[in-house]
């Protein structure tokens, strides 16, 4: 089943276009990666999928709904939801209270406090300091509880912008070894990363995408082989 379709689409910010023609297909359970240079459009696409930008050409189908026309509040309903980039939480909420915020828009409150353990399962730092300010955690810590605020919406498709951002090589380990974890347990994300080598190392498949389009596309595999392109707007991975 496709969790995620993106036919022809194209969108951008006032009369500027940021990408065109962009094709783009993650199935349920799937981790696929868009990696690309800074500039390409990588977190615009994000943006367009989410309703944070309409859409000035093309379709987007969450799991098989149409959802052109649907504001951002509306998609979220529908099984998506973004973790921007930079860690983004409340940071005068506890821990408690943003992973609460995840959740807002359900209203199965059993469902809610068994979601509530499974991320303090996965990230048991969040656990220890289930009471402290957001803003006295790590940079680390603050992407696990971006990352478990996205999993109390109970989103079957986790939308993910630049998780590695900023994060030392051992954090970075940490965050992508829960991912595989999140993965193993059904839910589907779309990985937006600069660290091309670290996205490949998770992904099932991936897209390259510079100046606003699609370069290549593929499994992993085929895109490192890729080496003349890769290298082109990575350097060697």
């Amino acid at each position: 089943m496709l969790a995620l379709q993106m036919s022809q689409v194209e969108t951008g910010y006032g009369k500027i276009s940021v990408f065109q023609n962009v094709n783009l297909k993650v199935h349920k359970a799937e981790i696929v990666t868009v990696v690309g240079p800074n500039g390409a459009g990588k977190t615009t696409l994000l943006k367009a999928i989410c309703g944070l930008l309409p859409l000035w050409h093309g379709e987007i189908y969450l799991w098989a709904e149409k959802v052109n026309d649907k504001p951002a509040h509306k998609r979220a309903t529908h099984g998506v939801t973004l973790v921007p980039e930079g860690a983004r939480v409340f940071g005068d909420l506890t821990v408690a209270e943003n992973l609460e915020m995840g959740a807002f828009i359900r209203n199965d409150s059993a469902e809610v406090q068994r979601d509530l353990e499974m991320v303090l399962g996965l990230f048991p730092v969040l656990k220890e300091r289930f009471k402290y300010k957001a803003r006295q955690l790590s940079g680390g810590q603050r992407q696990m509880l971006a990352i478990g605020r996205g999993l109390m919406s109970k989103a079957g498709l986790i939308l993910l912008d630049e998780p590695s951002l900023g994060l030392s090589p051992i954090l970075v380990e940490e965050v992508y070894e829960k991912l595989m974890a999140i993965r193993s347990m059904g839910t589907t994300i779309l990985l937006v990363e600069q660290a091309v080598k670290k996205a490949f190392e998770v992904a099932d498949r991936g897209y390259v995408m510079a100046h606003g389009k699609i370069m290549a596309e593929g499994t992993v595999e085929k895109l490192a082989k890729e080496e003349q392109l890769l290298q082109a707007y990575f350097g060697a991975i």
